[in-house]
């Protein structure tokens, strides 16, 4: 084919089937050509590549720490992090997940910076992926009987027992805890720095988006579809008109109450 005598839509075919230097030298050609539109072309698959590139390069610093460990000799490495610390409402949620110490999840990033359709989209290629992964739940009324940080604690540890197959070594996203005899780095902003805390953030978050999303069905008045249990001006409102549901936690509510009562006088 002659790249000067192709029409534009023969063009865009070639890209798509050519490959190696084939590809290259076509979209050389591209960026000679005077037609507008081919230099578009062109100007279009350069951008693409620089994306994939780019992204690419976030992943494999992604896996630094997972390469660190492998070269260390551990090749079942699992992370752990858990949503809802804050929430006024609903469980605190943890996951663990093990992925292949190679395997890049593209787009994979802290759960927080994605949007809702991604986080699923991703949730199910993970599940997927993973050579394990598990799930745990603590209550609201087992967070008001011993505290967050007890119930967070045994969150990301009931995560990890969970897992069908037994990990080597865990990366937790910021909280140092037992795990038997296995060894645990507390990352510090794991779930952006590193592909298998980022992997479980993603899966309990979206669990517990899910669980928030059932819990509105039953008391819509709260928000909890949009505000996920987490104390947005509508939901404490709410909690002011209407008082607690039974999913409250009693002791985050006082904290927030007590702040309110504080701004109030303030004012």
């Amino acid at each position: 084919m002659d790249p000067y005598k192709a029409s534009l839509s023969e063009l865009k075919e070639a890209l798509v089937k050519y490959k190696g230097r084939r590809f290259d030298s076509l979209l050389e050609t591209l960026e000679q050509d005077p037609r507008v539109g081919a230099k578009k072309m062109a100007k279009s698959q350069r951008n693409k590549i620089k994306r994939s590139r780019d992204e690419d390069a976030r992943l494999l610093r992604m896996m630094k720490f997972e390469r660190m460990l492998e070269k260390q000799g551990y090749k079942l490495i699992a992370g752990a992090d858990e949503v809802g610390r804050g929430a006024l409402a609903g469980p605190l949620v943890a996951a663990s997940v093990i992925l292949k110490t190679r395997e890049k999840i593209p787009r994979i990033n802290d759960s927080k910076k994605l949007t809702s359709g991604l986080r699923e989209e991703l949730s199910s290629i993970i599940k997927e992926r993973a050579v394990a992964w598990a799930i745990a739940e603590i209550s609201h009324t087992e967070i008001d009987e011993n505290g967050l940080q007890a119930a967070n604690l045994k969150a990301l540890r009931d995560a990890v027992d969970r897992l069908t197959i037994k990990p080597d070594y865990i990366i937790s996203d910021g909280f140092k805890f037992q795990a038997g005899n296995l060894p645990v780095m507390a990352l510090i902003k794991g779930d952006t720095l590193s592909q298998t805390v980022a992997a479980a953030s993603i899966i309990a978050k979206v669990h517990r988006d899910e669980l928030m999303t059932a819990l509105h069905e039953e008391y819509p008045n709260y928000g909890f579809s949009g505000n996920k249990g987490y104390g947005s001006a509508g939901h404490i409102k709410a909690v002011k008109k209407d008082g607690a549901c039974p999913f409250h936690r009693v002791s985050f509510l006082t904290t927030v109450e007590m702040s309110m009562n504080q701004i109030e006088l303030e004012i």
